[in-house]
Formats: C-alpha cells, sequence, structure tokens
C-alpha cells in the first residue's frame, strides 16, 4: 500500500546503458577467468551438488545414491559435470547485484549470500526433478534437462535479482499477473523455438560456417547441422550438442514482449537485440567449433560452459539497455491497459 509519502516509496530499479555495458564487460572479463581457474575448482563444485543433491532427496524419502561423480534419483543415473552446478547462474547473479552501486556495499554482499543459497537450493530441486522425470520418460529428461530447466533458471535468476534491487517483493495481484505474463511469453516463445529446433539450428549453423571456416583458414571446412553440431575438417569430424540458446532467446523475448505491448515503437530496437543474440550466438558456435578441432571435445565442451554465462547475461543487459531507450515516457494506450499496468509496475 502506497504510504503518499515520496520519501518513503521503494523505486523499482530501472538499469540504464552504462550499467548494461558494465554488466556484460564484467561477464566477459569474468568468463575469460573462469576459464583460467584450476579444475579443482569445479570439481569441487560438482561434489558440493552431488552432496546437496543426495541430502535433500533423501529427506524427501527418495532412493538417492551417489558414485564418484554419478548421482541416482530412485535408480535413474544423472552424471553430474560443470553445467550442473549452477556456478554461472550464481556468478552471473553476483556480478549483477555487485555492480548495481545504488545500494550499499553490506545490503550488496547479503544479497550475493541470499541470491547463492537461493540457487544452490534451487538447482538441487531441479537436479531432483529432473532426476525423477528420467525415472519415467527418457525423451521428457532429455527435454526438461536440456531446454526448460536452462529458461527457468535465467527467469529465476532475473527475477531473483529484480526483487533484490528493488528491495521488496510485492506479493499482490498485479505483480503476480506481472509474472504469469513473463511466463506465458517466454513459454510460448520457448515452445515456438522448440517445434522449429532443426531449422533454428541449421540458421545458426549457416551463420557460423563462414567464420567458422576463415578462423581455421581452411575453406573446406564444414559446419552443418544434422540433429547435433558438426564440425569437419579433413578427417576430423566433431559432434556437439547445442542447449542453451534457444532457452536464452526465449527468456529475452518472455522479458520484452509485456514491455513492447506498453512502448510498441522500441519493437524495431528489441528486433535488433534479437538479431544480435542470434549473431553472437552464431559467432560462438564459430569460435567453439575451431577449439574442438584444435584442442578436442572435451575443451570445446568446457569453453561452451564458460561461454554460456556470458549469454546468460545477454538477455537481462539487451532488456536495459533497450528498456532505457525509453526511460523518460511514461505513458501509453494499448488496446488494453493491462500489460502496461504490470510493465510500468
Amino acid at each position: 500500500m502506497a504510504t503518499g509519502n515520496p520519501a518513503n516509496s521503494v523505486q523499482p530499479a530501472r538499469p540504464g546503458l552504462v550499467f548494461a555495458a558494465m554488466f556484460i564487460i564484467a561477464a566477459t572479463m569474468v568468463a575469460g577467468l573462469m576459464g583460467q581457474l584450476p579444475k579443482a575448482v569445479f570439481v569441487s563444485a560438482c561434489d558440493l551438488t552431488i552432496v546437496l543433491t543426495t541430502t535433500v532427496g533423501s529427506l524427501l524419502g527418495l532412493t538417492m545414491t551417489s558414485n564418484a561423480d554419478i548421482v541416482s534419483v530412485n535408480g535413474f543415473a544423472m552424471k553430474i559435470i560443470g553445467q550442473c552446478t549452477a556456478f554461472n547462474y550464481i556468478v552471473i547473479l553476483a556480478l549483477a547485484i555487485m555492480l548495481y552501486t545504488r545500494h550499499t556495499i553490506r545490503y550488496r554482499l547479503i544479497g550475493v549470500v541470499i541470491a547463492t543459497v537461493i540457487l544452490l537450493f534451487a538447482n538441487t530441486v531441479r537436479l531432483i526433478v529432473t532426476g525423477m522425470t528420467g525415472t519415467i520418460s527418457l525423451e521428457a529428461f532429455h527435454f526438461v534437462h536440456e531446454y526448460l530447466w536452462v529458461a527457468l533458471f535465467a527467469l529465476l535468476v532475473f527475477g531473483i535479482w529484480k526483487v533484490w534491487a528493488d528491495r521488496s517483493l510485492n506479493l499482490t495481484r498485479q505483480a503476480a499477473q506481472h509474472i504469469a505474463v513473463v511466463a506465458i511469453s517466454c513459454t510460448a516463445v520457448f515452445t515456438l523455438l522448440i517445434s522449429f529446433k532443426d531449422l533454428h539450428c541449421r540458421l545458426l549453423a549457416y551463420l557460423a560456417a563462414p567464420l567458422f571456416k576463415l578462423l581455421l583458414g581452411d575453406s573446406q571446412a564444414a559446419l552443418v547441422w544434422d540433429g547435433s553440431l558438426q564440425f569437419t575438417r579433413g578427417s576430423t569430424i566433431v559432434r556437439m550438442g547445442l542447449f542453451f540458446e534457444m532457452a536464452n532467446i526465449a527468456v529475452y523475448a518472455g522479458i520484452m514482449l509485456p514491455y513492447l505491448w506498453c512502448k510498441r515503437k522500441e519493437i524495431p530496437t528489441a528486433l535488433l537485440g534479437l538479431a544480435v543474440l542470434v549473431i553472437m550466438y552464431a559467432e560462438f558456435i564459430a569460435i567453439m567449433g575451431v577449439n574442438s578441432i584444435k584442442q578436442g571435445k572435451i575443451a570445446a565442451e568446457f569453453f561452451q560452459f564458460i561461454g554460456s554465462g556470458v549469454f546468460l547475461a545477454l538477455p537481462m543487459a539487451l532488456y536495459w539497455i533497450i528498456t532505457s531507450l525509453e526511460e523518460k515516457v511514461s505513458s501509453c494506450k494499448p488496446p488494453s491497459k493491462l500489460p502496461c499496468r504490470l510493465w510500468q509496475k
């Protein structure tokens, strides 16, 4: 309820161009530094993930076992690797919190600690639910593991940052409607991308192929999508999955569509942002392909893990950039006032 005193009102966070630029630069630099960390760091993160998952699962009455890097949920075995630890999500959220200097350093540090605990617990739940899904259907397991949870976690990161930055959790009907609009938008785009997955991935491979050949210095090299990314140079063939970009595009659309309903003049800018996402993903695929040919698949997979942190930051940063362009505009007249009210909230 409003107090009527502006000094006591909590103003919603409105990060601008400078913050978004700093965030992307910092995310890129940190991703580079993460690539130099000792392997023991990532092994420890996996070990912690295994301990938390087996402990929570056992408390819930599930049959949990672990052996080295394998965790079993009711008999369904899963290998825990770097992507399973939520490490990237924690790093990106911590960066977003620490760079938001509108709040005190003490509040930011507290935010990092609480956000880390939330993400670790959420990741534990993710692994348990994914394992339980695997006991029902292997196909459903792959969908939940490789796509659904990636999008949900990206939305969770954005949501935690928003609540922290605004210093409030407004459990009102209007806030619930806003969350629903974002979730529905994200789900719709996500479903569309999954439905046209092959077409989407073929487009990315087509865009990435010229740069892949250029970086290798081999015009005879090839990059195609045939159910997985296939990188070829001479007799060397490396196949790799592509597991995070569709979810991030869906998240970008999910947080942008409610805003664009109100700010329709920003649709061209939002589409430009979408094009930036797709082109950057294509460039990343090309670089990853070069790594796979020159250093092997394991090195390329680690590069993909590190790079996914940067791409997790992009939807949030692009949203902040685009919304900052219309920061001074406070009114609009859409066919329905609901989405506009929700965005302004």
